[in-house]
């Protein structure tokens, strides 16, 4: 169950170890009922599924498919997702939903 490097040392009962590491450390460990470091998108706006692949602006939301949410400001437009936002233009926002519709449309058969 416990194997090391010969110059280990060796453990005689390794459940016994185990639960009494685990009694020490209890106290640093994440308990159950606190929150996770991430909190919901409090942002208004449309909540879009769109796949991310080539585009340097938004590689701050990293890439593949993200539910993000979409805010139209003026010639721009915010994405928010996890935290991250990332800003683009209208005319590459259009284009990247174009490329997503496309990409939906030859994948859904």
């Amino acid at each position: 169950m416990v194997r090391g490097l010969p110059a280990d040392r060796e453990v005689a009962d390794p459940i016994y170890f185990l639960n009494k590491w685990a009694a020490l450390y209890a106290d640093q460990r994440p308990q159950d009922d606190e929150k996770p470091d991430v909190k919901p998108s409090t942002h208004k706006g449309l909540r879009v599924r769109l796949g991310i692949t080539n585009h340097r602006k938004l590689q701050g939301l990293g890439c593949g498919f993200r539910v993000v949410t979409v805010q139209f400001r003026g010639k721009t437009v915010v994405l928010h997702h996890n935290g991250n936002t990332a800003t683009i233009d209208r005319k590459d926002f259009k284009e990247l939903v174009a490329s997503n519709r496309r990409y939906r449309e030859r994948n859904a058969a």
